[in-house]
């Protein structure tokens, strides 16, 4: 089992990681990730709203990000943008009926300590993620308040 310690090092190391990939595709595009307008410059860690536990690494800010408006769910481009979730997939799909004749499939992402759904994918749009809203916290600790009076 990893401590909390090791954990954290891991997902810093996520990031730099991935910060270094974003910076070399932007300066071979030729541009820079807030010129697209689509994210910042800067990676976030992103925590279940449910329990604390790292869930996503992202550049997108999803307080300003568009909408589903079937939902309400942050709109996330994992082409547009960085974004590596830190979730399990559940094990299959859910259907969700959107009108009399209209059905979407879901592929739910999972938080890994409390397995609560924090996001998915649809058949509809391969490429977003879907994060629903009030799922993630910018606040590790964010979840503590729920059991104060």
């Amino acid at each position: 089992m990893l401590t909390s310690h090791c954990c954290c090092a891991h997902i810093w190391a996520l990031c730099a990681s991935v910060a270094s990939r974003m910076t070399d595709v932007a300066r071979d595009a030729g541009q820079s990730r807030s010129a697209t307008g689509r994210g910042s410059s800067q990676l976030a860690v992103r925590y279940c709203a449910h329990c604390g536990a790292s869930s996503l690494i992202t550049d997108v800010d999803l307080e300003t990000s568009p909408r589903r408006k079937t939902d309400g769910a942050a709109i996330v481009s994992e082409v547009e943008s960085v974004c590596r979730p830190l979730m399990d997939w559940s094990d299959s799909a859910t259907i969700i009926k959107r009108g009399p004749n209209l059905v979407e499939q879901q592929i739910r992402l999972l938080c890994k300590r409390c397995t609560l759904p924090l996001a998915y994918r649809s058949d509809s749009a391969p490429g977003l993620l879907y994060v629903i809203d009030g799922a993630l916290s910018d606040d590790p600790k964010a979840f503590m308040t729920k059991f104060k009076h």
